[in-house]
């Protein structure tokens, strides 16, 4: 005895097509697929050629969408459909964490040549900062997580901070206002022994700063 796969009517002489429905449904659930089917295949062209984050990411979910209603309201029916449902489901995902993961090196790049243009240190440290709270927005949104971009991230602002130390006890160092540059490069000491670097892979740079009072004090006193 025939049976629909959707409407589960069944009988002697039903007939049903080669998807297992009949006549009633057959024409009105083969329209609902293939439409199912071109808003996937539309959106997977987004997909791939859109620029825009949002917008990759919006049509990612509409493919997941669509792909889950087919698998619910059609292929646990029995009903066969012309796409692999897993192997897209799982294709889709790898293109998702793709996406995020190019994001979030876009993003932080895009951050961090901004900072290195900026002319004050408040500016740089803001763009660093934004790369950083994009960063987190990408943990909290999507579980995204890159220990190495936010390392970088980190030790641009470590060396923005330093830098700018540095800058301003050499500009007295040049003036020879030199108590002035002692006292800035104990700055710079000070934040060197405070920053979260083991000061063994500082140690060159801690010495130079030190024969850099050394010799200024030694000025001092002549």
């Amino acid at each position: 005895m025939a049976q629909c796969n959707y409407c589960n009517k069944k009988g002697i002489f039903l007939r049903v097509s080669e998807m297992g429905l009949c006549p009633n449904c057959d024409g009105p659930v083969k329209l609902c697929i293939n439409r199912h089917i071109e808003i996937i295949q539309e959106s997977a062209e987004l997909v791939d050629n859109s620029k825009v984050f949002n917008t990759r990411l919006g049509r990612v979910d509409t493919i997941v969408n669509n792909l889950n209603i087919l698998a619910e309201e059609y292929v646990s029916k029995g009903i066969n459909i012309p796409l692999d449902i897993d192997s897209f489901k799982n294709k889709i995902s790898v293109i998702k964490s793709q996406i995020i993961e190019a994001e979030a090196y876009n993003k932080t790049d895009d951050f961090l040549r901004k900072a290195g243009l900026a002319k004050t240190l408040n500016t740089k440290i803001n763009n660093a900062n934004k790369a950083l709270l994009f960063l987190k927005e990408l943990q909290n949104d999507f579980g995204y997580m890159n220990e190495e971009l936010g390392i970088k991230v980190m030790r641009y602002i470590h060396d923005a901070e330093y830098q700018d130390l540095l800058l301003k006890a050499e500009k007295e160092e040049f003036k020879e206002n030199y108590k002035k540059a002692i006292d800035k490069y104990k700055d710079v000491l000070f934040f060197l022994a405070k920053d979260d670097i083991d000061d063994n892979l500082q140690r060159d740079i801690i010495q130079n700063i030190q024969n850099k009072i050394d010799t200024l004090s030694t000025n001092l006193k002549k």
